[in-house]
């Protein structure tokens, strides 16, 4: 994310390697914290903290997700808009923090269904423990086996869940 900050560093670094990221990064049944150990980055240390700096001779593991019309329509799309709208998230992260000071602290007392895929690098399962002191109604599944991108990995069993919640609280 403090690769992020810089306007324009990320974004040229990333242009024409649209392909490249997709086919590394969009993965599954693969724990990301072991891609960054099979590197043969010449700064593993670099790269365990920002993947995107060692991508081209990052060896990812896992399954590739999608088809190929899939990734290719996510590679397209990155070269022809680029990536600053979602890094542009990522740089507000201060500011919306500013303006919504309330976010993280202040009660939800609305039926609320939290799916966690066991092997997810960026948003561990780990991170959902205090929810229940905030969330009045939380209802919370850990997906075994599945990583960042848990609806590509686990489309039926993710779909199971949130239509068997609503069904339950909303039927």
């Amino acid at each position: 994310m403090l690769w992020f900050q810089e306007e324009g560093v990320a974004e040229e670094f990333l242009r024409g390697r649209e392909r490249l990221v997709v086919d590394k990064l969009f993965r599954g049944g693969v724990d990301v914290g072991t891609m960054f150990d099979r590197s043969s980055a010449a700064e593993p240390r670099t790269l365990a903290a920002n993947p995107f700096l060692g991508i081209d001779d990052l060896d990812p593991g896992g399954e590739l997700l999608g088809t190929e019309a899939e990734r290719r329509h996510y590679a397209d799309t990155f070269a022809r808009t680029g990536y600053r709208g979602g890094i542009n998230w990522y740089r507000n992260i201060d500011a919306n923090a500013a303006r919504h000071p309330e976010i993280g602290t202040a009660r939800i007392d609305v039926p609320t269904l939290m799916l966690c895929a066991e092997l997810d690098p960026a948003l561990p399962p780990s991170l959902a423990a205090g929810m229940g002191e905030l969330c009045g109604d939380l209802e919370t599944h850990v997906i075994e086996g599945a990583g960042h991108w848990v609806q590509q990995e686990r489309p039926d069993e993710v779909n199971r869940l949130l239509v068997d919640w609503l069904v339950r609280r909303f039927a």
